[in-house]
């Protein structure tokens, strides 16, 4: 029995299919699981360790886990809101490449409705005199439309 058989038949149920040496296996157990992710780390861990001593051998860059979102630009209504990562997961060296794409990723984000408060617009021209001849009077109007209130805004005050 190799020592691949042996590593492939860890853990197995003794029904299913069937490897080389006559051992079988149905599912894998998860502790072959665990020391199957194991070993694929450490062979991760030991390729990097050799390429970090190896300054003048070439490596790419690749880029770390995205950091967290930050807040929305805005308190209320639609901004932006943006995350980073770095180019650090390896860093490049010894004249290998950059990591192709964007450090930073933004995205629209939209809080509560912003309350628009009422302001008065521009007077409107005077009236024409209410008399013909004697006492009369002008009026003239203005609205509440720059901007108008929304309907959690406040009025035009006067």
């Amino acid at each position: 029995v190799t020592e691949l058989e042996e590593l492939l038949s860890f853990g197995c149920q003794l029904k299913g299919n069937c490897v080389g040496n006559g051992k079988c296996c149905h599912r894998r157990d998860p502790a072959f699981e665990k020391a199957l992710k194991d070993m694929t780390d450490l062979a991760k861990n030991m390729y990097d360790t050799f390429q970090s001593s190896c300054s003048s051998c070439p490596r790419n860059g690749g880029w770390s886990e995205w950091c967290e979102w930050g807040p929305c630009s805005q308190s209320c209504g639609v901004g932006m809101k943006t995350r980073t990562r770095q180019c650090n997961n390896p860093t490049p060296q010894g004249g290998g490449q950059d990591c192709d794409g964007n450090a930073m990723d933004t995205m629209p984000c939209s809080g509560p409705d912003c309350c628009t408060h009422g302001n008065w617009a521009s007077w409107m021209s005077w009236s024409s005199c209410s008399a013909t001849c004697g006492d009369g009077s002008k009026t003239r109007t203005r609205t509440c439309s720059n901007p108008p209130p929304n309907y959690c805004g406040r009025p035009c005050a006067g």
